[in-house]
């Protein structure tokens, strides 16, 4: 499936395995943490990038020893309504240090894009093809925040002001 990375429609060349499923001996792969935690214990290596896909009720901290081992992490939107992925995406930017992509996949809209995008996300899974246009169009014309995000310089001074 088509994603949108960088304001781009790019394919998607990520497979996702199923706990159950034999992993590939080639290839980009997303796991479950659990699964993912399991074939990188036992220093099983395949050719190609390894992924995560957290559910939208888990804490990201249980990637943490694989942070520095896995190319991507999707994070869930079950509705639109859910903000529960942009604290995933914030925790993982901000204080686990995740470099790697962050991709929003589920009940997504273009109106998000530019919070999604502040809180850390950097593709997006499209699931309707004929709003590519739209979603590449906000992307563009979206590229400015009004309002400041929060840094930990920021959470240093308000914490020195309240003190003195």
């Amino acid at each position: 499936m088509p994603i949108i990375r960088d304001g781009k429609i790019i394919e998607d060349h990520w497979l996702t395995i199923r706990d159950e499923d034999e992993i590939p001996d080639a290839g980009d792969i997303i796991l479950s943490p659990e699964h993912a935690l399991d074939y990188v214990a036992m220093g099983r290596r395949h050719k190609g990038r390894l992924g995560a896909r957290i559910k939208s009720d888990a804490n990201p901290e249980t990637l943490g020893p694989l942070l520095d081992k896995i190319d991507l992490i999707e994070l869930e939107f079950l509705s639109f309504t859910d903000g529960r992925a942009y604290s995933q995406a914030t925790q993982l930017r901000q204080h686990l240090g995740f470099k790697g992509e962050i991709r929003a996949r589920g009940n997504i809209l273009v109106d998000q894009l530019q919070f999604m995008r502040r809180c850390g996300f950097d593709s997006f899974e499209i699931t309707d093809k004929r709003h590519f246009k739209v979603w590449q169009k906000t992307y563009a014309d979206l590229n400015h925040a009004y309002q400041r995000r929060a840094q930990p310089n920021d959470l240093t001074g308000i914490r020195k002001a309240r003190a003195g």
